[in-house]
């Protein structure tokens, strides 16, 4: 902790599991005529977020959604926004206030902690939250709304004449009730045990625009469109009773954060926001409008491409003369670049780049439309993009602490996150192993290292308490949900083989992150486990007659199921020789012999197998042809899952498929999601030819993948500076030129026909 809490944890009188509200909170105070003030800080959090105001003017929101018992707090310097005299400070703080959503996330009674720290050349004052201050449950927000879905959160129906300036200093809160102290601040017994200082910087924000117009309806009324795109006045009349002109506007691809309008109405109507990922708009917000002019945004942060405005309701016209997005993602300082002779491939680069980018939040998101949860696999593959294309880390290691503090008593760490869950699925638990190795790699954090050793070795705890007699993993008898990927076909029973091969995988890294720890007892234990579990897989899911390993044995029964998912494990884990991987790929993968893959997460798996197993081609065929093919569809983002022999109208819906959910209206289907950016950092590992996974050792390893491309060039940055590649065909021969920051090694394989440049140095035969 930073710092000394005086503040108490405060709320309004509502009862606990109040849903929907939205409570506002005052703090009137004085700041001496005479004073120097030389800094003011305000630490502060809510349960589930806040809007801060300081007289009147807005500082910022958060917090960094977090398990109730890790909190984060936010710090702002605030001394520019205070005032010799009278001083206001003034929150806005929602409660989703149920526990009716399927994710257990947003969970929590209401609750707002603050602490103004103020420094002058006399008395330092503190102004902490308790029962002097004010509050009331905003007038302006409708409660009894129905909810966007079981996933998320509540629609909005807001009512603009009843802003009355309550967040201003000259404001009259006389009528207001004082707050109820509920808790002090870092009392064990509480709901919130622990405070911690915010992980990672605020977000970006940047103020965007729709690329256009998509449709303009009219329905009995009149809109009439003045001026460009961005800049343009629009005057609608929804005069006629049952009119409801509209227009929908198109951001060119996903975008994330807090729609704007501005909005002249001389005697009141209605608006109505839609949005979507596609063409298929749900309405979120209504906005209830007051005579004059209405500045006008939702509380919650939406997702969308498409956004439809409709009107109705307007005695007279009224005149839209200002929308825009204040965009939002986590501020990478840097990104990566990619180009090749290929265009389709650098689209498929990009657009992988971008998923990523707007799935980094306060965490990494599975989806910013559905859910907004910190999915452990969805992590993993980020994690992947992030290191190879923005050289960040700081918003990995908050996920993966995350992670570990939510680990439950068992030694489990739930699916999904960052709070508390039931969300059990074990493949999941060996995923967020693998994110903390990867993350070592590429940091040598050694002090992240030590803090999860107690994780770590509770988690290597549990998976041996799901050992059957064998060694082998078992989920017989246990309501886990074995989830591999989503895959209707694969057999799931009793002692499912890629369960083992992960537990194989989970063993050897934790034993190699041992030895790093130094827990030599660890180091020994876990790889005499590990190797007695290889040769457990091998003797009890090996099938002779389909030289392949089957999903799962049920009892002394084989499953007659060959697939992919599990196969590709075997290989990815170590547990299936060079041989028969070689022999899997040609007789069942390349001849397409087992069902096909419906979505892009497992791919990753598969991918990554073929580029290190020398079918390189094949990489980049499928990657066209996957990808590609979502691509050709629409897609600006990538799909949670796409089934591309699926009719070529069709895009993922409940209704038109290609999803394990179809059919299923009341769950939304993502076209934007994280996990499905794999090929990003997979090309510029082998198209490229850098690979930065060991930054944590200063280590670059180099190995370009040039045969069915003319040239290709980009840029990784790094923490300790960035690589610059350029490669090109000329002739018989390729020129490679590499330009690496002092700093770091490198070690490279290099194809006969390739003459290398490392920073302008003309390297000789040896180095291949």
């Amino acid at each position: 902790m930073a710092q000394h809490w005086e503040a108490k944890w405060i709320w309004s009188h509502l009862p606990e599991n109040t849903p929907n509200v939205y409570c506002e909170f005052r703090k009137m105070f004085t700041v001496d005529e005479e004073v120097d003030i030389s800094s003011a800080n305000l630490s502060i959090s809510a349960n589930q977020e806040y809007i801060l105001f300081m007289n009147g003017e807005r500082i910022g929101r958060g917090p960094s959604p977090s398990d109730n018992s890790w909190k984060y707090y936010d710090t702002y310097e605030v001394a520019a926004n205070l005032h010799k005299g009278q001083n206001t400070i003034a929150v806005l703080v929602y409660n989703f206030g149920t526990t009716e959503i399927v994710t257990q996330q947003f969970q929590g009674p209401g609750g707002l902690i603050a602490q103004l720290e103020i420094e002058t050349n006399k008395k330092n004052t503190i102004i902490p939250t308790d029962c002097t201050w004010k509050c009331r449950q905003s007038p302006r927000w409708v409660q009894d709304v129905s909810r966007q879905h079981n996933w998320n959160g509540y629609r909005e129906i807001y009512l603009a004449q009843e802003e009355d300036g309550w967040e201003t200093s000259k404001y009259d809160d006389t009528n207001w009730n004082q707050a109820q102290e509920i808790a002090n601040a870092l009392d064990t017994s509480s709901v919130w045990p622990h405070l911690i200082k915010r992980e990672i910087p605020f977000l970006h924000q940047e103020l965007i625009t729709p690329k256009s117009v998509f449709h303009k309806e009219d329905n009995l009324g009149v809109i009439d469109i003045q001026g460009n795109i961005g800049e343009s006045r629009i005057i609608i009349d929804a005069s006629i009773p049952g009119s409801l002109p509209a227009l929908v506007y198109d951001f060119s691809k996903e975008v994330v954060g807090y729609p704007h309008l501005e909005v002249l109405a001389p005697l009141g109507g209605v608006i109505l926001l839609y949005y979507g990922e596609s063409l298929d708009l749900t309405l979120y917000d209504t906005f209830i409008l007051k005579k004059g002019r209405n500045e006008l945004s939702p509380f919650g942060r939406r997702a969308f491409r498409y956004m439809k405005i409709a009107v109705q309701a307007t005695p007279e016209p009224i005149t839209l003369d200002n929308l825009h997005l204040n965009f939002v993602h986590y501020p990478f300082v840097s990104q990566g670049t990619f180009k090749s002779s290929d265009a389709l491939l650098n689209q498929i680069w990009e657009t992988g780049k971008y998923t990523t980018q707007i799935n980094s939040q306060d965490h990494l998101e599975d989806t910013p439309l559905r859910e907004k949860a910190l999915w452990v696999v969805d992590e993993l593959i980020m994690g992947k993009v992030i290191y190879h294309v923005f050289g960040d880390h700081r918003l990995l290691r908050k996920c993966l602490l995350q992670g570990a503090r939510i680990q439950n008593e068992d030694g489990s760490i739930p699916g999904t996150g960052p709070e508390r869950n039931d969300m059990m699925l074990p493949d999941f638990c060996a995923h967020w192993l693998f994110g903390v190795y990867d993350y070592w790699n590429f940091t040598n954090d050694m002090d992240f290292l030590k803090q999860l050793w107690p994780n770590i070795k509770r988690l290597l705890d549990w998976f041996k308490k799901n050992e059957a007699e064998d060694g082998l993993f078992t989920i017989e008898g246990k309501n886990y949900w074995c989830f591999i990927d989503w895959a209707e076909y694969i057999d799931r029973r009793d002692k499912v083989t890629a369960l083992s091969c992960y537990y194989y995988k989970v063993l050897l890294l934790s034993a190699e992150l041992a030895a790093i720890i130094e827990d030599k007892t660890a180091t020994v234990e876990w790889i005499k486990k590990a190797n007695a579990l290889k040769k457990q897989i091998h003797l009890t899911m090996w099938s002779d007659y389909h030289q392949a390993y089957v999903d799962c044995v049920k009892g002394e029964e084989h499953s007659n199921s060959i697939t992919y998912q599990t196969n590709f494990v075997a290989m990815w884990s170590g547990i299936m020789s060079d041989y028969h991987a070689d022999y899997f790929i040609k007789e069942y993968f390349l001849k397409r012999k087992a069902p096909e893959l419906k979505g892009p997460f497992f791919y990753f798996i598969v991918l990554e197998e073929l580029f290190n197993r020398n079918y390189s081609f094949e990489a980049v065929d499928r990657i066209r042809e996957y990808w590609g093919e979502m691509i050709n569809r629409g897609a600006t983002t990538w799909w949670e899952a796409f089934d591309p022999n699926s009719a070529n109208c069709t895009i993922p819906s409940p209704y038109q498929g290609h999803t394990p959910t179809y059919l299923r209206d009341y769950i939304p289907v993502s076209q934007c999601h994280g996990w499905g950016s794999s090929p990003t950092y997979l090309m510029t590992q082998h198209i490229l030819g850098v690979n930065v996974s060991q930054l944590g050792d200063k280590k670059v390893t180099l190995k370009p993948l040039t045969n069915n491309l003319n040239w290709a060039r980009g840029t990784i940055p790094t923490r300790i500076g960035v690589i610059k590649v350029d490669w090109k065909k000329k002739g018989e021969r390729i020129n490679f030129q590499i330009e690496i920051p002092e700093g770091l090694h490198w070690e490279g394989t290099f194809s006969p026909e390739i003459d290398v440049q490392v920073n302008g140095i003309l390297l000789g035969e040896k180095v291949k």
